[in-house]
């Protein structure tokens, strides 16, 4: 009997599963793994997402708090992400040319360059709150500034953990523990949960910026535990070193920073319309974004994986390798992304109803959400593929350009949030975002990669997008005229996943997918998948 009781303990199997997860480097594996990751902790923020909805419905308070938010996405999330693209290239070049020694130097200074950010941060956001909050949303009386000025101090842990976290995700990055930010990141909806059903009763609206700053400092010390090695301690550096930091940073930081803007601008003018539009228009972009958020983790691999060919093709200056590496992501984003975004629009109100429209949550703002994440979903695949060109300009040593045209964008933003704002409310400001983010994908492409199209198969992208918008419009009919009463949403989104499913298959089935890369069929896919859950631990 005591042979049967030998073997692992629970916490030895605990580390030995999260090891697996940690080192798992193939690529197709890596990203399946980021996507389960990423998804685990959807739930916990689904139903935070809900609570809060339910709780404080479209109203001022919620006004406020999603452009405090914004305004400390904008400073901390986009600076973090924009030290992530810089440095994670940097890093591998120092490696190949100079030997991990100089790497280690160079992530440290890195490091320390996030810190004096922090602080600066920390100590304009106590000087100058009021400001801010007036400067993003100059529509707000002295109440709602007075309420914006207390979310921002709220956020502060937030942002600094945000901002620190993203130097141990680079370090992660680059010592290949490609599932480690997910991993950490996957807590952060559970202890937001938490935090916020702890401290609602006597927080009230205060106790959803406590939640985030509570769980993403838990997820920063998390995330600082699986890398151990880190080096914090900052040797020699000269003036060049820093320059060689700060100034594709700061390129990378108006490229991704024009993203935040897209979403300040939005709430910018959102805030000049009725009480509740910074709020539909936030939720929309919540709703539309999680698809994003879902393939991030794996377009960081793609950064990671991709950042060796463009070390080499610089030094070669043959581009041929990246080329057909970055093409391959804009077939995947295109083929399997632009469906998906034809499917969400049609079907945006009867998702925002099941998601959020509970409670203090009026069927009116059900529809004034649906109706924006309708305009937003169409632009998915233009959305991603921005991202995709980003690394291309980055191998091309081109952001410099890329940032003057991203710059440019944004004011065409803003024109078109004014203009249609005027006549369409909030879901034109959502299409005006859209038509930018098409744009630029358009002008990224002619300009970085001319005739990519050429390559990805257009006609049968054009065949299977208008199958999907044949079947999901009929579905969209059904959403906007509650075919089913108040039964729809619960008859349509299944309708909708039911019909996603079988698409995919008939698709591939007919030959339309054949420009993906192999391997990333939807078949293919599903075959992985199902092989890693039969395979047992002592086959990993």
């Amino acid at each position: 009997m005591e042979g049967d009781l030998s073997g692992p303990s629970l916490p030895e199997r605990l580390r030995n599963g999260i090891r697996r997860i940690l080192g798992v480097k193939e690529a197709r594996s890596a990203t399946l793994v980021l996507t389960f990751l990423t998804l685990a902790g959807k739930p916990f923020n689904y139903l935070r997402i809900l609570l809060v909805a339910s709780f404080f419905g479209a109203s001022l308070e919620m006004d406020v708090f999603n452009v405090a938010f914004g305004i400390m996405w904008l400073f901390a999330g986009t600076a973090g992400s924009a030290m992530e693209n810089a440095v994670l290239p940097l890093l591998a070049h120092k490696r190949e040319t100079e030997g991990e020694t100089s790497a280690k130097k160079t992530m440290a200074l890195a490091w320390w360059i996030l810190i004096l950010y922090s602080m600066f941060l920390f100590f304009t956001i106590l000087a100058s709150s009021e400001q801010i909050i007036k400067l993003f949303a100059s529509g707000f009386d002295q109440n709602r500034l007075n309420i914006g000025r207390s979310m921002l101090f709220w956020l502060l842990p937030y942002t600094i953990s945000t901002i620190l976290k993203s130097g141990f995700d680079i370090w992660a990055q680059h010592s290949g523990k490609y599932s480690l930010s997910a991993f950490a990141s996957s807590f952060s909806g559970l202890l937001s949960l938490i935090a916020f059903l702890a401290t609602y009763s006597w927080l009230g609206v205060f106790s959803i910026p406590f939640s985030f700053s509570f769980s993403w400092f838990i997820v920063s010390l998390l995330t600082k535990l699986g890398v151990r090695d880190f080096p914090f301690c900052l040797a020699d550096f000269d003036r060049n070193s820093v320059f060689e930091i700060l100034k594709p940073t700061l390129l990378s930081l108006i490229f991704l920073g024009t993203g935040a803007l897209y979403g300040m601008t939005d709430r910018y003018f959102a805030s000049l319309l009725p009480i509740g539009s910074i709020t539909t228009i936030s939720y929309a972009d919540f709703i539309f974004g999680a698809v994003s958020i879902i393939t991030t983790p794996s377009l960081l691999l793609f950064l990671s994986k991709s950042s060796r060919l463009a070390a080499n093709a610089s030094s070669t200056n043959d581009y041929t390798s990246f080329y057909s590496s970055v093409t391959q992501a804009l077939v995947i984003v295109l083929f399997l992304f632009f469906p998906l975004g034809i499917v969400l629009s049609g079907v945006s109100i009867s998702l925002v109803d099941i998601v959020i429209g509970h409670g203090a949550f009026s069927f009116d703002s059900v529809i004034l959400t649906g109706n924006c994440l309708a305009a937003y979903a169409l632009a998915m695949p233009a959305s991603l593929g921005c991202v995709v060109f980003f690394r291309i300009a980055q191998a091309q040593k081109k952001l410099v350009g890329l940032a003057f045209v991203s710059l440019q964008l944004v004011c065409v933003n803003a024109l078109g949030d004014w203009a249609l704002s005027r006549a369409f409310g909030a879901p034109g400001i959502a299409a005006a975002t859209s038509i930018v983010w098409t744009v630029g994908f358009l002008l990224y492409g002619h300009w970085l990669l001319p005739g990519w199209w050429r390559h990805v198969g257009m006609g049968a992208l054009a065949k299977q997008c208008a199958l999907a918008a044949l079947w999901a419009g009929a579905l969209g009919w059904l959403d906007r005229v509650a075919f089913f009463g108040s039964w729809t949403p619960w008859i349509v989104a299944p309708l909708a996943g039911i019909g996603t499913i079988l698409h995919f298959l008939l698709v591939e089935r007919l030959g339309w997918l054949d420009a993906l890369p192999q391997g990333w069929k939807p078949t293919e896919l599903l075959e992985l998948v199902l092989s890693r859950l039969r395979r047992k631990p002592s086959e990993e």
